[in-house]
């Protein structure tokens, strides 16, 4: 998966055009070191406590990335959307192109079923 290597080269970036609180920045950076070991889930942890600290769009990004790593698709794709969503914030300008690669990957893992009937009360199950 190309992209995944994109997108751990990308994590190891830290915003120049967006000033954050030094906690923040502490807290990207260490699950950037994490995502480096390949200790996901511990990196989506530091970058949750990220998000609760500042609601910065670059930490949905990360988390976004973090969760395609860990195969987490349906999650992955929310946030990455609801980070590129953010059209103004410049990080996000900055790396919009990995960011929709990334939502790309995350398609490539995804589908729908649209299921249709009428009985009504009717149940349909479907097993993985």
């Amino acid at each position: 998966m190309r992209v995944l290597g994109v997108i751990a080269a990308l994590v190891a970036l830290t915003s120049t055009a967006e000033a954050q609180s030094p906690e923040v920045n502490a807290l990207v950076h260490q699950g950037v070191e994490l995502r480096r070991e390949r200790r996901d889930r511990e990196a989506l942890e530091v970058f949750l406590r990220a998000w609760e600290v500042s609601h910065a769009p670059r930490v949905m990004a990360q988390i976004g990335f973090a969760e395609l790593a860990l195969g987490r698709w349906v999650d992955a794709e929310a946030h990455l959307v609801e980070a590129h969503s953010a059209a103004t914030d410049p990080w996000i300008t900055e790396h919009r192109e990995l960011l929709e690669e990334a939502m790309r990957e995350v398609g490539r893992h995804m589908g729908s079923l649209d299921v249709r009937g009428n009985v009504a009360g009717a149940e349909v199950r479907v097993e993985a």
